[in-house]
């Protein structure tokens, strides 16, 4: 019995195009399940063809429990018009090192950063939050299409991290001042990464714009009662609330706002970083609508 490779590239091509007409995007099924990524890592014959039908490629899915290098080369093969892109991980933390999931997710980001401005939702669903791109990275760029930013991890690995942002790079930017998106209707972030854009200093927040329905949610945040700043640093209560303050004035007063798992390190001024007394949720989940949202976050 032959193989299916002993088709014709052509009518292989046939079969592609049959499965893609039915299979309408599920948004339900995990992503490296969906066309064409499943049939496209089945084996390099498989994925050369797909790769010479730019049509299929409206939709980019990179797995970094895997070398995505094959796959870099998609991001720039749909030219119809907005796309998205997916940037997930199928391991488990036993089976990653943070180091080869950081390097590769830095690979498929510079790839990407041409094209960001056609894109119309950007996911990265990963293991670990030092993995995770910068948030003030991202929104650095003229993004008029963007609906959609997710930035999600399983393992929020930089608790004892002060937060910062490399300047150097996102301060060249020449779209840095004008914090303008026209389409953004949903911003799924770590607390790590919502916190990056307090770097960027009061203006961009206050410049910030967002579409006419806007959703923030935020999950996983650990305070420091204690920090390196004296209570002032980029993980103080002031710090969180004032970045939330400046989204909350001008643009969009009636922003909806998800909070979840948002912790406080009470740690004594002679305790050492490793011994937390306690460990005390300040914020389990809420919702709060922009306008009420200094009376609702009353700490």
């Amino acid at each position: 019995m032959g193989h299916i490779n002993d088709f014709a590239v052509e009518i292989l091509g046939l079969i592609f195009q049959s499965i893609a007409y039915q299979s309408p995007p599920n948004r339900t099924e995990p992503a490296h399940r969906r066309f064409p990524f499943n049939t496209a890592t089945v084996c390099v014959l498989w994925l050369n063809i797909l790769k010479s039908r730019p049509q299929y490629w409206k939709s980019v899915t990179f797995d970094v429990a895997h070398d995505p290098t094959p796959l870099l080369d998609t991001l720039g093969l749909y030219t119809g018009s907005e796309t998205e892109v997916r940037v997930i991980s199928t391991s488990s933390r036993r089976n990653v090192h943070p180091h080869q999931e950081t390097s590769r997710v830095r690979n498929i980001l510079t790839h990407l950063r041409p094209y960001l401005s056609t894109c119309r939702s950007i996911v990265f669903n990963l293991i670990y939050q030092s993995s995770l791109p910068s948030c003030a990275d991202i929104l650095t760029h003229h993004l008029p299409h963007l609906t959609t930013l997710v930035l999600q991890c399983q393992e929020h690995n930089l608790d004892n991290v002060e937060i910062k942002i490399d300047w150097d790079t996102i301060s060249l930017r020449e779209h840095l001042h004008r914090p303008v998106f026209p389409a953004l209707e949903f911003l799924t972030l770590t607390g790590f990464s919502f916190m990056e854009l307090s770097q960027l200093g009061p203006r961009w927040t206050q410049d910030f714009k967002a579409g006419d329905f806007y959703c923030v949610s935020i999950n996983h945040f650990k305070f420091h009662k204690c920090g390196p700043a004296g209570g002032t640093g980029s993980r103080s209560i002031h710090a969180f609330l004032k970045t939330i303050a400046l989204r909350a004035r001008g643009a969009y007063d009636s922003f909806d706002l998800d909070l979840s798992d948002i912790y406080l390190s009470l740690t004594s001024q002679q305790s050492s970083p490793r011994n937390i007394a306690s460990r005390s949720p300040v914020l389990g989940s809420t919702m709060c609508r922009g306008h009420f949202l200094q009376r609702s976050l009353h700490l």
